[in-house]
Order: C-alpha cells, then sequence, then structure tokens
C-alpha cells in the first residue's frame, strides 16, 4: 500500500501534519491524481484521488446541462396534445411493450413542444444551496482568497485578524440568509403539514452543518 497525499493536511501556525491519506495499492501509479483542497471547511483539508486520468493539464470542462424551458403555456399545450391520443393500442400489447410504447409518445409530445436544449452554467455561478445568492458565493471566494493569506502569517498579524473578522461577517449573512429563506417557506406553507414537516427537516440538515 502507497499513500497518495505527501503533504501536510492539518495546518496551524506552530505544527503542519499529514494526518488524513488515502493509500492504494496499484502497480500503475502513474494512472493516479490525488490532492489536497485548501479550505477552512475544517480543521483538516479535504483530500481526494482520482484513478485512471491523464495527468496531464487540460482546460477544466465546462458545466453543461439539458434543460427544457416549460412554461403554463407549453405544459397547457403537452396537456392538450395528450388529450388527442388514443391509447387503446396498449390493451393489444404485452406489459413491456406497452410501456416503451407509452414513454416514446409522452417524450415525443414533450420535444414537440419544449425540446432539451443544452446551457453551458460557469462554476462560479452554480448555487449549492437555493437559499444562497450571487452575493453569498462571491463573498465565500473572497474568504477563502484571505484564508490562504491567514494561514502564511501569525495570529497577531493584521492579515489573520481581518481573515477573522471577515469569516465572522460571513458566517452571520449566510445563517441570516438560511433563517429568512426557511422562515419564508415556512410562511408559505403554513397550512401544509407534510410540507410543513419536510421544509423543518431541511432547515435541520442545514443547521447540523458545520460553519464554514
Amino acid at each position: 500500500m502507497i499513500p497518495t497525499i505527501i503533504k501536510p493536511t492539518r495546518i496551524t501556525h506552530s505544527t503542519a501534519t499529514l494526518i488524513d491519506n488515502i493509500y492504494l495499492k496499484s502497480n500503475k501509479p502513474q494512472n493516479v491524481h490525488s490532492g489536497i483542497i485548501l479550505s477552512d471547511i475544517s480543521d483538516h483539508f479535504p483530500i481526494y484521488m482520482c484513478y485512471g486520468i491523464n495527468k496531464s493539464h487540460t482546460q477544466p470542462q465546462k458545466n453543461k446541462i439539458k434543460m427544457r424551458h416549460l412554461t403554463p403555456t407549453k405544459l397547457q399545450t403537452i396537456k392538450q396534445d395528450l388529450a388527442k391520443i388514443n391509447w387503446d393500442n396498449l390493451y393489444d400489447m404485452e406489459i413491456n411493450e406497452a410501456y416503451n410504447y407509452f414513454i416514446k409518445i409522452i417524450m415525443e409530445t414533450i420535444d414537440k413542444t419544449a425540446p432539451e436544449k443544452e446551457q453551458i452554467i460557469k462554476n462560479k455561478l452554480t448555487f449549492k444551496e437555493e437559499w444562497m445568492s450571487k452575493g453569498i458565493l462571491k463573498s465565500s471566494q473572497t474568504k477563502e482568497k484571505l484564508y490562504k493569506k491567514a494561514l502564511k502569517v501569525e495570529k497577531t498579524d493584521q492579515i489573520y485578524m481581518d481573515y477573522l473578522k471577515y469569516r465572522n461577517l460571513f458566517n452571520s449573512t449566510k445563517r441570516r440568509a438560511k433563517e429568512h429563506y426557511y422562515a419564508k417557506l415556512l410562511e408559505l406553507s403554513k397550512n401544509d403539514i407534510k410540507r410543513t414537516w419536510n421544509i423543518m427537516k431541511m432547515a435541520m440538515n442545514t443547521t447540523n452543518d458545520k460553519q464554514s
């Protein structure tokens, strides 16, 4: 077994320790790509390992998704088109054949009105949570940059103090955004017990996340 992480994964102002690792047994070490993600999400840096990929530096791939532009008008058109279809021949088919035919007709009808289109989403603008805004996302990136600078100086240095101040402000802003988001959802769902319970479970899961 060989270690794939060879640099410290926990760094303080007085120590640098390699605590976390991923061990691998392989006769093709050239196919291994591993690294450390410098982030203050935890006191230990996240680590990763990929196997069987080319180590050559290439341009990062863009996030591409396929989506349909569905509007109330288009949904109504789809409903009307489906209502015109005669499904009687389904009763003469075997169950698997009938299922495949049913799905085929459904997808063809949807594609006619709202075809799938490929859309590129920039990595920096990808929202990880519904409550996250562009401002919070940008502030998170700024916090990470300050954290990297803070690691290189003493705790008494102004750079480190600036990082702590910004981190605390960011955490309080993020917390208020979460609270406002879930409070609004609960208000809209106050007459639906099942939906209210689901929202409360979602909110509890986010509050259990470690502050970053």
